[in-house]
């Protein structure tokens, strides 16, 4: 098959290179895409600078390799090499980097859920623990105002495991940014309203509302995180800000949002 003859070859989305002794005589649009159009007419050894992928290109019988760093930081591949005949050489890459982060964006999920249960879990069994006390739980509004702490941590608590659940979802389909309008100074202010029975958390804006194009439910955890680090973390009666952004937001501190 002549090199300057492959339409089928060119236009599929795989990248696809052949080698003639070790020479790029052909890399379709997929592959000039990532190793760019200099690479047709170089020697293999310079288009892929990879110690592990030049070992399986010059093995008689060919291979396959997982390789990293292809097409940026990070990025990670399967290389296979065909041997053809005349010295000619077959070689296709896939590109793994979706699939892997997939995988560890799931590892990372699952171990950040689990942190975040214990958070509520814990706030719940102290106050389970405190209405047992009969001078606690013998008054209706401590009782009353510790029963709705439980109901709202309970509440967390079923949100963590709908994320979980919904993580195989995520996974199946394509992920579309999201369009859903959210109005983040309120979200900031409901994150500051969950803890404080916990801490004393002071929240100042000096805007109504701002709002942007998101994922709810994700930025609700996003913010909790920061004001449970701000509370664990922060310094009595100091403040926590944002560099970026001028954001405070901590036990007994403000959120600033200039």
């Amino acid at each position: 098959m002549p090199f300057t003859d492959s339409p089928m070859l060119e236009h599929i989305n795989q990248p696809v290179m052949l080698l003639e002794d070790d020479v790029v005589r052909f890399a379709n649009a997929a592959a000039r895409s990532i190793l760019g159009s200099h690479v047709v007419g170089q020697d293999v050894r310079i288009a892929i600078r990879i110690p592990q992928a030049l070992a399986v290109i010059a093995a008689p019988q060919g291979g396959t390799a997982r390789i990293e760093g292809l097409s940026g930081r990070g990025s990670q591949w399967d290389l296979a090499c065909h041997p053809l005949d005349q010295g000619r050489k077959l070689v296709v890459l896939e590109d793994l980097s979706i699939r892997v982060s997939v995988a560890r964006a799931h590892a990372d999920f699952v171990a950040n859920a689990s942190h975040e249960l214990r958070t509520p879990l814990a706030a719940i069994i102290g106050y389970v623990e405190t209405l047992e006390d009969d001078k606690a739980g013998g008054d209706p509004e401590t009782r009353k105002r510790f029963l709705g702490i439980i109901r709202h941590e309970a509440q967390r608590m079923r949100a963590l495991v709908e994320d979980l659940m919904s993580l195989s979802r995520i996974e199946a389909v394509k992920h579309d940014a999201p369009t859903e309008p959210v109005d983040v100074v309120a979200l900031v202010r409901e994150a500051a309203g969950e803890v404080q029975n916990r801490a004393q958390v002071e929240i100042t804006a000096n805007c109504d509302s701002a709002i942007v194009a998101g994922d709810r439910g994700q930025l609700a955890q996003v913010l909790r995180n920061l004001v449970d680090n701000a509370i664990k973390y922060g310094k009595p009666d100091g403040t926590v800000r944002d560099r970026d952004r001028n954001q405070r937001i901590g036990p007994r501190r403000r959120f600033d949002r200039r």
